[in-house]
């Protein structure tokens, strides 16, 4: 699951002229005026000059690096929210999520005979993020992710998720960033009620460090460089300020995967001499990439690779066509469980070799072997168990209300927007009514694939063109399965911007940790001369998509902020 959102983030619902005057107001009441919580903020954001303020917004852009703009003016949430609805309702939804999990994995699957998802959905979800293999491998009390579910405010002012991203989730080395860059604008936030975002970073790495200590081990971290954005420098730092041990593939630090463990030693100072047990690893990236040699995460790369190359057949690149329908056969040729034959599909991508070898590129990657394998077989605790991804696809997000009342015997504190498959959920095929009814108000809906992210291939309503409707209607007829609906939903708005929220958690056999701070990002609601609206309704944020921060307000009365002038 690559960080597309960096690029192009999670689509989100733009409504027409009306929606959206009915959409909630982040900043103003009904009457106009400032809600109590934003007063301070927003007082002293007005006191700013306005050609100041685009200096600062557009100097934001290099304090982040090059990865994009920050908003200004930050969100602010109420503690009551905040403590009442938000992070219990992450919780809950986590909780639930992770008695699924574990019930699944424990091969007992009581959501199947008491009809909670129906067996096709989960089966369907497991192909799309190539998972089905793990079943009988995973031990459920091993399993571990960071989730960072999204959420919208709806025009009723009731919080909703939108979507669940599990694993290698985006946006959290930009919290500490975001905070320093408006407290030189603001400098009483430091000594306000509103939380730094260094107490996450430190309860997070607490939480870890308590993990390790099932091993005696040391909290390490890996990822691989090379990305376009800055994130992971960022991540890095700031925990190794918290103690933890940084390995990349190019640093004196490494990995290496003996029978009674994992540890990390100095290549300079050679293994015997500087080996230190490994309790913990933070998993910053894909297991595709960090460690192919176990089969079942190999397997990732092939289907993709298998993909590439029928795109790229289509395109005409190259001229295999028995090789692309043998590919084909393959791909449409599942076992009595789901799984197709990798083998085989890996023998015919060598035949192809469009873009070289897919053998020499699963090789190099290799350089971390066995560490998959390690977590699998509990060696070594971790922050991201392989056997978890397909709980970020939209089919399965559409039964998660229903496992909270299933598993947890809780009556749901954050909805789902209003969402069904293009699919009958047990034999697949093209619900007609729904497809028809779908595309008559077309304008009144949002259509996103099951297992997209980023926005890629997000159908919004306002937004689409003839051409956009009848490739949307095509693509659903082929793949039905492989789409679901959602009501278009009139999201809030801070001023002219459109705007979303992101949590996070750290879900594990032992429990739920949520943190107590945010991400945000927002995307303006521009009109052209004729009052239609702008763009394709998807937060971009390298187009005019921009960061937010978001900060709880803690406090009883209001804060006195003022603008520091001098530091720009």
């Amino acid at each position: 699951m690559v960080r597309a959102w960096i690029f192009l983030l999670v689509a989100l619902w733009v409504s027409s002229a009306f929606a959206q005057l009915n959409g909630y107001d982040e900043i103003f009441d009904e009457s106009g005026e400032v809600r109590p919580h934003y007063r301070a903020i927003y007082d002293a954001w007005k006191s700013i000059p306005a050609k100041k303020r685009e200096q600062i917004f557009a100097k934001s852009k290099a304090a982040f690096s090059g990865d994009n703009y920050l908003e200004v003016l930050p969100r602010i949430i109420t503690q009551e929210e905040f403590e009442n609805i938000i992070k219990p309702g992450i919780d809950q939804r986590a909780r639930a999520i992770r008695a699924f999990l574990m019930d699944h994995y424990s091969g007992e699957k009581r959501y199947i005979k008491d009809q909670i998802v129906p067996e096709k959905v989960i089966t369907r979800a497991l192909q799309k993020s190539v998972e089905i293999g793990y079943d009988g491998k995973m031990d459920p009390d091993r399993i571990a992710f960071i989730y960072g579910p999204d959420l919208i405010r709806d025009s009723n002012n009731d919080f909703r998720v939108i979507e669940d991203n599990p694993g290698y989730v985006g946006g959290i080395g930009d919290l500490e960033l975001a905070y320093k860059y408006l407290a030189n604008i603001y400098p009483e936030l430091k000594s306000s009620n509103y939380k730094n975002p260094e107490s996450f970073y430190r309860e997070l790495t607490d939480v870890f460090k308590k993990r390790a200590k099932t091993h005696n081990g040391k909290v390490v971290m890996y990822f691989m460089p090379g990305y376009s954005d800055n994130e992971d420098p960022r991540l890095r730092d700031i925990f190794k300020r918290h103690g933890v041990i940084i390995v990349t593939p190019r640093s004196d630090k490494q990995f290496k995967v003996t029978e009674d463990g994992v540890y990390v030693f100095s290549k300079k100072e050679g293994f015997e001499a500087s080996k230190e047990r490994v309790g913990f690893i933070f998993v910053n990236g894909e297991h595709a990439d960090i460690d192919p040699s176990f089969f079942e995460v190999q397997k990732k790369l092939i289907y993709g690779e298998a993909l590439a190359h029928l795109e790229k057949m289509e395109e005409g690149v190259s001229d295999y066509s028995d090789l692309k329908k043998k590919i084909e056969a393959v791909l449409s040729s599942p076992d009595d469980r789901g799984e197709i034959d990798y083998k085989k599909l890996l023998d015919l991508l060598e035949q192809a070799d469009i873009d070289g070898s897919l053998q020499e590129s699963i090789h190099e990657k290799r350089k971390l072997r066995g560490l998959v394998k390690a977590i699998l077989d509990g060696k070594v605790e971790s922050s991201y168990s392989p056997g978890v991804d397909f709980i970020g696809d939209k089919e399965f997000y559409i039964y998660v209300p229903e496992m909270i009342k299933y598993y947890l015997g809780e009556e749901v504190i954050l909805k789902n927007i209003p969402t069904q498959s293009f699919a009958d959920p047990n034999s697949g095929a093209l619900r007609k009514r729904d497809f028809q009814k779908v595309f008559r108000d077309i304008k009144n809906n949002v259509i996103k694939p099951t297992d997209g992210r980023g926005g890629y291939g997000v159908y919004i309503g306002p937004y689409i063109s003839s051409a956009d409707a009848k490739r949307a209607q095509k693509e659903v007829q082929g793949n039905p399965g492989n789409f679901i609906h959602q009501s278009l939903v009139a999201l809030s708005h801070l001023r002219n911007l459109i705007v979303d929220l992101r949590g996070y958690a750290f879900v594990d056999g032992k429990g739920v940790w949520v943190g107590d701070h945010m991400f945000s990002r927002g995307i303006p609601m521009d009109r052209d001369r004729n009052g239609e609206l702008k763009g394709n309704g998807k937060v971009n944020l390298s187009d005019k998509g921009r960061e937010l921060l978001v900060l709880v307000d803690r406090s009883k009365s209001t804060q006195n902020l003022r603008f520091c002038s001098n530091l720009f």
